[in-house]
């Protein structure tokens, strides 16, 4: 009996991580990282959405892209792969009926803009795979193709060397566009602000506690926004992700989806 219960602890504590094991994987792999910018006297420079792996759902604006379609949501998944932090970023888009998203428009064979559509950046040599759904619980695929390896999930530290960040300051209520932050929770949000000067500027605005949660996030295309308002109520941490793995198929490459995307996928098509 005694060696049947210590069996039994045994794979439980190889099959069960905890949340706390996850966080300590993952500050192996941020402190140095944040211990520069204490020095400074800034507030640490946050990480993409505040952990390295969560799920949250977002309100999309997206006038910029997409002007027939300008608002949306989609339920958000990341995961960074701890043991390979800088190369194994995967992150999947729920995009729910009535998106404009530019990564579901114009591909050739695909259902008509609008339909729920599904972005995975894959754990598959980092393919983009794109799908189409007939409703918003994504159970009945329609459409299905790989779009690209050239376009990977957000970096978790975008806002880190060589991107150079610059701390803004904290805005009370508004962003610098004077835009409330009006995403759940309701009220008078308080945030930091960092800005990053690429091909638009780039406007990340994160929670003032330790947590460092993200609030907005925007860049102005011309005289539009493409903007994601968090819903914080609906921020769940997945810190068991980093010891356990994510759930069983939620990055993996999609069953019998093997064709190439059209149209704008093809863009990026490496020249010999």
């Amino acid at each position: 009996k005694m060696k049947l219960a210590i069996l039994v602890i045994l794979c439980v504590s190889l099959v069960l991580g905890t949340p706390e094991e996850g966080r300590a994987k993952w500050e192996k792999v941020v402190s140095e990282l944040h211990k520069r910018e204490f020095v400074e006297g800034n507030p640490p420079t946050p990480i993409w959405g505040g952990a390295p792996s969560y799920t949250v759902r977002v309100k999309m604006t997206d006038p910029a892209d997409s002007p027939d379609m300008p608002d949306w949501y989609f339920n958000y998944s990341y995961f960074v792969d701890p043991s390979a932090p800088y190369k194994n970023i995967y992150s999947r888009y729920n995009i729910e009926q009535g998106n404009g998203d530019e990564v579901c428009q114009n591909i050739p064979n695909a259902p008509p803009t609008g339909t729920p559509c599904v972005a995975l950046h894959s754990n598959d040599d980092n393919w983009l795979y794109v799908e189409w759904y007939s409703s918003n619980n994504f159970s009945q695929r329609e459409y299905c193709c790989k779009c690209t390896q050239e376009i990977g999930a957000v970096k978790w530290n975008w806002l880190y060397p060589p991107n150079n960040s610059t701390y803004e300051g904290t805005y009370n209520g508004v962003d610098s566009y004077g835009a409330p932050f009006d995403a759940p929770p309701q009220g008078s949000n308080t945030a930091n602000r960092w800005f990053i000067e690429g091909q638009y500027g780039n406007n990340y605005y994160a929670t003032v506690d330790h947590y460092q949660q993200p609030v907005r996030y925007n860049e102005k295309k011309g005289t539009a926004l493409k903007q994601w308002d968090f819903d914080l109520t609906t921020y769940e941490y997945q810190w068991n992700w980093l010891v356990d793995g994510p759930p069983p198929g939620l990055f993996d490459a999609p069953s019998d989806c093997d064709n190439l995307c059209h149209g704008w996928c093809r863009a990026y098509d490496k020249k010999e």
